[in-house]
């Protein structure tokens, strides 16, 4: 039986869930998150072992359906304002945004206690000292039909008709 399984059926109040966040972005870097009161420094299923800073966040995890819309909503409130400059930089690099949530066991931290739920980030807004941020999974509503366009990059011999 997974560890997750084990936690949910029958986990004693002294062992606890700890949800983490990480945005990776090629030009702004790298922030980790924990939703905890110390920091917590954890294996990831990569096995490399970093550290989650101690933060105040909630999270709304996506349905995984056939609706063609997965958005996962969060809240971070963020009293230095680090996390909302991290944002901040992220959307305005143009790049793409990684995000991922990632759940350990704390009597566990040597991996996660259930697969990581990878995203990218869409979008996000600041409030006072809460930052609001939306990211999906893959996107199925805006790929285009047919996925691969005839253009003369892609098939050369095509310029000849007309």
């Amino acid at each position: 039986m997974a560890i997750l399984s084990v936690t949910y059926a029958s986990s004693p109040s002294s062992d606890l869930l700890i949800p983490t966040l990480e945005f990776n972005n090629e030009t702004a870097g790298v922030i980790r998150l924990a939703k905890s009161f110390n920091d917590v420094t954890a294996t990831t299923e990569l096995d490399d072992t970093v550290t989650f800073i101690e933060s105040a966040w909630e999270v709304s995890l996506p349905n995984k359906d056939a609706t063609g819309q997965q958005t996962l909503q969060f809240q971070i409130c963020n009293v230095t304002g680090e996390a909302q400059r991290f944002i901040d930089d992220c959307l305005s690099s143009g790049k793409a945004t990684q995000v991922i949530y990632r759940e350990f066991y704390s009597s566990d931290l040597s991996a996660p206690a259930s697969a990581p739920i990878k995203m990218t980030l869409r979008g996000g807004s600041a409030e006072g000292v809460v930052v609001g941020i939306e990211a999906g999974y893959f996107d199925l509503l805006n790929v285009g039909w047919p996925r691969f366009r005839y253009t003369p990059e892609f098939a050369p011999g095509i310029k000849y008709f007309a």
